[in-house]
């Protein structure tokens, strides 16, 4: 079980640091992967704040899962 927040909690902080950063890079690879991750006009009107939001929580799933 614990690998598995491990792992969300990677994804998060990644996907989180993609959308601050680079949020073209997210769009390539959802068109890539045939449209996996749905990047429309909200999302990436309001990509900093998803962007902010899943590196906090990325990085509180982090730190929960060090002081398990």
């Amino acid at each position: 079980m614990q690998i598995f927040l491990w792992i969300a909690a990677i994804i998060a902080l990644i996907t989180g640091i993609v959308l601050w950063v680079n949020p073209k890079l997210l769009i390539y690879t959802g068109d890539v992967l045939n449209k996996e991750f749905e990047t429309d006009t909200v999302f990436l009107k309001k990509r900093i704040t998803f962007g902010i939001l899943l590196i906090f929580l990325g990085g509180l799933m982090i730190y929960t899962l060090i002081w398990i």
